[in-house]
């Protein structure tokens, strides 16, 4: 399994969170460098949200699985008995695929998944 987290990114990341009353201010949960900004949504978004975020979910699934699989078949030692090579599976494995999967989405495709709920942003962002 992948053992590498992807590189950063030169662009700042966001956190996109819901007006839920338990989450911190978006000042507390803003980088001093600048490397990370939190934005609120506006109230009622889940819904909207909600078949982008289904899409993502999707695509990050089917990529998961592929490399899950690709791993398997490139293990000589443990191909040959998949529900055992499934138990070796641990966390931090899962974890660094995960991440390895969303690195692999590209800009393109995740500004198009929000341009239907914030087309004039992706316009300013690209």
């Amino acid at each position: 399994m992948g053992s590498q987290l992807p590189a950063y990114r030169e662009r700042p990341d966001f956190f996109w969170l819901n007006n839920c009353p338990g989450h911190p201010s978006a000042e507390e949960l803003c980088s001093d460098a600048g490397e990370i900004s939190a934005m609120f949504l506006p109230s009622n978004t889940i819904a909207l949200i909600q078949p982008m975020d289904q899409n993502v979910i999707q695509n990050i699934k089917l990529v998961y699985r592929k490399l899950l699989l690709t791993n398997i078949l490139n293990d000589p030692v443990h191909n040959e008995n998949l529900e055992e090579t499934l138990k070796n599976v641990n966390l931090k494995d899962v974890v660094f695929s995960l991440a390895n999967c969303w690195a692999s989405m590209s800009i393109l495709l995740i500004n198009n998944w929000w341009k239907n709920l914030l087309p004039n942003f992706i316009d300013f962002l690209s």
